[in-house]
């Protein structure tokens, strides 16, 4: 499905940064989110918050202060939103590994939730400040983006877990 999308939905990139909620920690997540959008909005970007699934039946309340600061609540189909969005934010997602394929840039947020953030393959963001610095200042991807897509992905991938347990297990 992932490759019939990206040939159903080659798109432009547009001044869009996608936030991918972890759905457990919404306080974090809602503090960060509103400050985003004022820097971007001064960037000429615009903020798309993605509920998770989980959230689909309540995100109305757990959310209320992001749809109340005008944040564009995401439920979209994913590869759709992916094949326009310049960047991506997630604490841990699928998600930050399905917009590689995508060309997209992705920060990985570090929070307590979110320390095997994997600063390899993510641009480690801790502050709305962080993300301002990588829109002015774009660095290139720090991963092949078939390094988890090719044939053998399962074994990078498993490389991959194996590594960020082995810095987290050190730290």
């Amino acid at each position: 499905y992932l490759e019939e999308s990206l040939n159903l939905y080659k798109r432009e990139k547009q001044q869009v940064v996608l936030f991918v909620s972890s759905s457990l920690n919404a306080p974090k997540e809602t503090q960060f989110v509103i400050a985003l959008k004022k820097e971007l909005d001064k960037l000429g970007y615009q903020l798309y918050f993605r509920i998770h699934p989980l959230d689909y039946d309540t995100y109305q309340m757990k959310y209320k202060d992001i749809i109340h600061a005008g944040i564009l609540i995401d439920r979209d189909n994913l590869y759709k939103v992916l094949s326009v969005t310049k960047y991506v934010i997630g604490e841990v997602s699928t998600v930050l590994y399905e917009a590689l394929k995508f060309r997209t840039v992705i920060m990985g947020l570090e929070t307590d939730y979110s320390k095997g953030v994997n600063p390899d393959f993510v641009n480690v963001i801790t502050t709305v400040d962080d993300v301002v610095k990588l829109i002015r200042y774009p660095v290139s991807s720090k991963v092949d983006v078939e390094y988890f897509w090719k044939e053998n992905w399962e074994i990078n991938f498993k490389c991959l877990l194996t590594s960020i347990l082995n810095k987290n297990n050190a730290g």
